[in-house]
């Protein structure tokens, strides 16, 4: 036994053959050597009028092969299909009469096909091909130990039993934002900084713990370029910086004394010293005295600190217990 050699690539060397009648149909069988992929077409006869453009379609979704195998059959042997074959550089090697094992994996593909329809129920004839079809290029091979899709397409097929199993993206991706969620529950937030910001940068090295810096550039969320007043330049993660608040601050004019619903305390004491002089002065002419009435402090805003009643510390008087007391009832035999 000699078995075929291993192609190196998909779609390489295919194996085509019929199987049939079933149901007044013929099924055009062809089988790729490398992936395992099966592909079938019903036609109403088998001949090359009816083959080549089953091929023709399998060729624009998959590509020209390097290698058809075929029996000796009057499809595969007519002058068409060898033209065909020829106009499209395709190799055609035919396997020795009446020797089908010499195509085995074109014998293999039918009889695969035909025991899985023989038990298909529901649903008419294509239907059931279809669903044959999906089951087959889905489930992993016995001798590739993969699906016929991932092979073929380097993907596995979404099916019904897809949906039963937990996508590992989903999965993924819930688990992480939960992880974000617990995290920024408990994490001190730490504001993003921008370029321009001033803001101190934590030195690993000797000296300081914390080096007065300049942001420079940022690099997505949580990565920052800044500079030190040496000239130095730093690339720290957001959470080795803090903003540099006193650089930002602006402290109030001196002069704006004057403030929306409040007085000027220091004009009010002018004004009440130069009534005083004048007062004063009178008095010493003759004129009647007028005693200066008292000043309300809190009329201009200036608040007074009210005397406060002194408290001394009470002793609490002590209470007795009022609760009848009752001896304990003792078991004497």
């Amino acid at each position: 036994m000699t078995p075929w050699p291993y192609p190196e690539k998909p779609w390489s060397r295919i194996h085509i053959d019929f199987a049939g009648p079933l149901k007044n149909r013929y099924l055009l069988i062809v089988t790729d050597a490398f992936s395992k992929w099966i592909e079938v077409v019903p036609v109403t006869t088998p001949s090359a009028d009816a083959t080549i453009p089953c091929l023709r379609t399998m060729f624009a979704a998959h590509g020209l092969p390097d290698v058809i195998v075929s029996d000796n059959g009057p499809a595969f042997v007519s002058a068409s299909f060898r033209e065909f074959l020829q106009r499209n550089g395709i190799k055609h090697v035919l396997t020795p009469p009446y020797h089908p094992a010499s195509n085995g994996a074109a014998e293999r593909a039918v009889q695969t096909i035909k025991a899985k329809l023989k038990k298909a129920v529901g649903g008419s004839f294509d239907c059931q091909l279809a669903r044959v079809l999906l089951n087959y290029r889905s489930t992993p091979h016995e001798t590739t130990g993969c699906s016929p899709a991932e092979l073929m397409m380097g993907r596995k097929l979404k099916t019904a039993l897809t949906l039963l199993r937990p996508d590992m993206r989903s999965t993924v991706l819930t688990r992480q934002l939960k992880q974000k969620v617990a995290h920024e529950q408990h994490a001190h937030r730490t504001p993003l900084v921008q370029p321009g910001d001033s803001v101190y940068a934590r030195n690993f090295r000797d000296g300081p713990p914390w080096f007065p810096a300049m942001v420079t550039a940022t690099s997505g969320d949580h990565i920052a370029d800044v500079t030190l007043p040496d000239g130095r330049s730093w690339r720290r993660h957001q959470e080795h910086l803090r903003h540099d608040f006193s650089a930002t601050e602006v402290s109030p004019p001196a002069a704006a004394k004057h403030q929306v619903g409040t007085r000027d305390v220091s004009a009010d004491d002018q004004q009440t010293s130069a009534m005083q002089s004048h007062l004063n002065a009178g008095s010493e002419d003759g004129s009647v005295q007028h005693e200066a009435p008292p000043r309300d402090n809190s009329a201009l805003g200036v608040p007074v600190d009210p005397e406060l009643p002194k408290c001394e510390p009470q002793t609490p008087p002590l209470r007795r217990s009022s609760r009848a007391r009752r001896p304990n009832v003792r078991y004497s035999p």
